[in-house]
């Protein structure tokens, strides 16, 4: 067996060289691992924020279709206008429309949160 005695210092920059890339390799995975850490973090609670709003949504959406319904009642009474009828078309109209976006939203939400934690997501 030979064992080199002089290298020139060559054998010490190869292990010097080695421990900078597994310590470049230990630091790119660390910051994978908080960048995936953050991204289930902020798709969590941006699921439980659109959790509440749907519930938010949902009551809108009834108080809206209430509010036409009494105006439909008052218009036929002659009790109020066809503005108060259309005003309240538009009001539930909206109401619907956000009430969809946030379901929407919400399993955008879900989707992200399961793609973040490596569950497979359904196409």
């Amino acid at each position: 067996m030979l064992f080199p005695i002089f290298t020139g210092g060559r054998l010490k920059a190869e292990r010097d060289e080695a421990r900078a890339e597994l310590a470049g390799a230990l630091a790119a995975n660390d910051q994978l691992n908080q960048q995936v850490r953050l991204e289930i973090t902020q798709a969590y609670f941006q699921l439980l924020d659109l959790s509440q709003r749907i519930g938010v949504a949902e009551e809108q959406e009834k108080a809206a279709e209430e509010a036409l319904t009494l105006a439909h009642a008052r218009n036929q009474a002659q009790l109020g206008s066809f503005l108060d009828v259309v005003t309240a078309e538009l009001a539930e109209t909206k109401a619907r429309t956000n009430y969809g976006r946030t379901l929407y939203d919400f399993k955008r939400s879900e989707a992200q949160l399961d793609f973040a934690v490596g569950k497979a997501v359904k196409p």
